[in-house]
């Protein structure tokens, strides 16, 4: 968690890794609105990482407590899922966001 706010000369691999952690979670897409479930999976992998490793950066300044951490990543990944859902799955979704 100390390299979110630790510049250094030469890039890193967190996205990478974070990037495949999430494709790895995604994989197949199941669940996913089959119209755009393609273009999901090309583009969410990455788009939840960003997410998610925002909520860890307010998280390590201090500004998310350790209670509001599972909540706040769970409302962040929620909100990225939205767009391509199914009309079945958005209002769980949704509940999860407010």
């Amino acid at each position: 968690m100390g390299a979110i706010g630790a510049p250094t000369d030469e890039p890193g691999s967190v996205a990478g890794h974070s990037r495949a952690l999430w494709a790895e979670a995604l994989a197949a897409g199941i669940g996913l609105y089959p119209e755009t479930r393609a273009l999901a999976l090309a583009v969410l992998p990455d788009q939840l990482a960003i997410a998610f490793r925002g909520v860890l950066s307010f998280w390590t300044a201090g500004e998310l407590t350790d209670q509001q951490l599972d909540r706040q990543a769970s409302a962040a990944a929620a909100t990225v899922l939205l767009g391509f859902a199914g009309p079945a799955d958005r209002a769980e979704l949704l509940t999860l966001v407010v």
